[in-house]
């Protein structure tokens, strides 16, 4: 191989992503974890191509509700990007508030609200790059950061998130190199998202034991 070809030759793939996000919430939250995962299912058969990822560029806005908030309700959903795994998620509106990349839709609010665009020291994250399964990998290594959204009233509405983003893979792998290939990946899939749903769950119910009493 010669020089100039050799020079030509990269390990890594420049990936843009849009989707939308939707789910039912009553007086409840939601976490997005963003990396290549079911939420992002284009992302996540990318993914498997590669050994590692990273966040080139990030925004997100809430679109609308799924039906407008009564007159006189307060503010109804909001949306934040935090950087890394937080030990307590933001709960209430003066948390997300406080958020500088976050965004309120309030009550019968109908225009998508404005774009916001999550700096690029937070979506670094802890560390430079992220793996795209994390296999045995601790938590932390697996995501620069979070959406976080919640819905402040008591009546169950749904939400529509859109995301835009730039991903970066590095690390190409040959998904190709075993003739069950389709099966192990299948298997690998369900492991993952299973993984990544008990996580979630465990930080968003925290600790367990009971205190002791005195």
């Amino acid at each position: 191989m010669n020089r100039s070809m050799s020079k030509k030759l990269q390990d890594s793939c420049l990936i843009p992503y849009r989707g939308v996000v939707s789910a039912t919430l009553n007086a409840s939250a939601t976490t997005i974890a963003i990396s290549p995962n079911a939420t992002f299912p284009r992302l996540l058969t990318e993914a498997d191509a590669w050994a590692l990822f990273r966040v080139r560029s990030l925004k997100f806005r809430l679109l609308t509700m799924s039906y407008p908030a009564t007159l006189g309700t307060a503010t109804v959903f909001a949306a934040c990007y935090l950087p890394g795994v937080q030990d307590t998620v933001p709960s209430t509106i003066t948390q997300f508030g406080e958020a500088l990349a976050g965004v309120h839709m309030v009550d019968e609010q109908t225009q998508p609200t404005q774009w916001v665009t999550v700096p690029k020291c937070d979506l670094s994250g802890p560390i430079p790059w992220y793996k795209t399964f994390p296999g045995v990998a601790v938590y932390e290594e697996t995501f620069p950061g979070s959406i976080y959204v919640r819905n402040f009233t008591a009546t169950a509405q749904i939400y529509y998130l859109e995301v835009k983003a730039l991903f970066e893979f590095k690390g190409a792998v040959n998904t190709a190199n075993t003739p069950l290939f389709e099966k192990a990946r299948s298997v690998r899939l369900a492991l993952h998202q299973e993984k990544e749903r008990a996580a979630l769950l465990k930080l968003i119910k925290g600790p367990t034991t009971p205190l002791l009493e005195l």
